[in-house]
């Protein structure tokens, strides 16, 4: 026989046996991973800790891709000596530059053969679940109508009093005596009672509409301004929900999107209803129709309810469903923000933004809302959203 079969026959053996060898190698090799925060801001540097393990007794180099869906990230490979029973941490870091639901990825490591005869892969799959918040601006909101007898903000419906609040003091006429003023009475020798502030709690429905508006032509221009629509309703609409929360206000929200979302709860919990905005998401070519949901709320609306509608544009099917529940509700506030606001942190600029066509439709369609007692506001891309606020009624 040939040496030179014998050296090829040897040099097959070795391979295959190197290959076995690190195969066994490579699936006693253990890997974990931490991630410093589960809850992170638009742009905020998050941690990421793998600790790897060599269980076996034999000593292996391999390369490590620590993650496929972290962007930005610190290390993109990474060279590792992986000796027995001996653990390693390899500590990277990245941001996310969009909100929403983000995933950091599985981990790879490779092996390559000798002369890159062969290679091995290992992938670590993990299932952590990373929410990205938008920023939320500080703004005041006091456009809701108060009725629900809460102690809460002044209001001019003489529901409820609050007697740690005094407006003024007159004559006694018959009342009752927790409401003498024994100080004045004895200043100006005549009985004198308080008259108390009247306080009470708003009731609010925030309606936010993430999809393509109906009937619109899907191109690259429309679709653009959707996903930067998205991404600034969810800012707003947070910092709309924050406020409101501080001040113990009911807050029912729902967002129209991919589905209908729905959030209700108690006290000034505010944090789960930004935990939804943000886990929702919108479409082009949604089968969930706004006027659908619309005709939904329309039947338990109440008196007591101020209903505000955030949408990207309006259509004719949305009109009469805005005036049925302007007919079961105390306040409609519609908002229109096509092209997003300017963040408060931007000085005001000359603005190049050309309207669309169908934004004409909308401002005739504001008319015939503002008519029947609809307040609808139109966001141009330079107007801030506390100024737009502050022009509601």
């Amino acid at each position: 026989m040939s040496p030179y079969v014998l050296i090829a026959d040897a040099l097959v053996a070795m391979i295959w046996a190197e290959l076995l060898e690190k195969r066994s190698v490579m699936k006693k090799m253990t890997v974990k991973r931490s991630v410093s925060s589960t809850r992170v801001f638009v742009r905020e540097r998050i941690t990421v800790t793998y600790r790897i393990v060599n269980e076996s007794g034999k000593t292996i180099e391999v390369i490590c891709i620590p993650s496929t869906g972290l962007p930005n990230a610190s290390k993109r490979e990474i060279k590792l000596r992986l000796e027995p029973h001996k653990p390693i941490e390899e500590v990277l870091s990245g941001q996310y530059y969009t909100r929403g639901k983000k995933w950091i990825g599985s981990a790879t490591f490779y092996y390559e053969g000798p002369f890159g005869f062969f290679g091995i892969w290992k992938s670590c799959a993990f299932e952590e679940e990373i929410l990205v918040f938008p920023y939320f601006e500080e703004v005041v909101f006091e456009k809701e109508v108060l009725r629900l007898l809460l102690p809460g903000r002044k209001t001019a419906y003489r529901l409820l009093e609050d007697a740690t609040k005094v407006r003024n003091t007159r004559d006694y006429v018959d009342e009752p005596l927790n409401r003498m003023n024994w100080k004045l009475s004895a200043r100006y020798g005549k009985l004198m009672t308080k008259d108390f502030e009247t306080t009470a709690l708003g009731r609010v429905h925030l309606v936010v509409d993430m999809n393509m508006p109906e009937g619109v032509v899907v191109n690259d221009a429309w679709k653009h301004m959707r996903e930067r629509y998205e991404e600034q309703v969810v800012s707003g609409a947070g910092s709309v929900l924050k406020e409101l929360k501080k001040t113990g206000t009911a807050v029912r929200l729902s967002i129209i999107g991919e589905q209908i979302w729905e959030a209700d709860y108690p006290g000034t919990e505010f944090v789960l209803y930004l935990e939804s905005l943000v886990r929702a998401n919108g479409v082009e070519k949604p089968t969930v129709r706004t006027a659908e949901v619309l005709t939904r709320y329309a039947h338990r609306a109440s008196l007591d309810e101020t209903i505000v509608f955030i949408a990207m544009h309006l259509t004719e099917n949305e009109i009469p469903l805005l005036l049925r529940l302007r007919a079961r509700c105390a306040k409609v506030i519609v908002w229109l923000m096509p092209y997003g606001y300017r963040p408060c942190a931007y000085h005001r600029s000359r603005s190049y933004e050309m309207p669309h066509p169908e934004a004409a439709k909308v401002l005739e369609y504001a008319k015939t809302l503002e008519e029947n007692r609809i307040i609808v506001k139109f966001f141009l891309d330079n107007d801030a959203l506390q100024e737009v606020i502050d022009r509601v009624p």
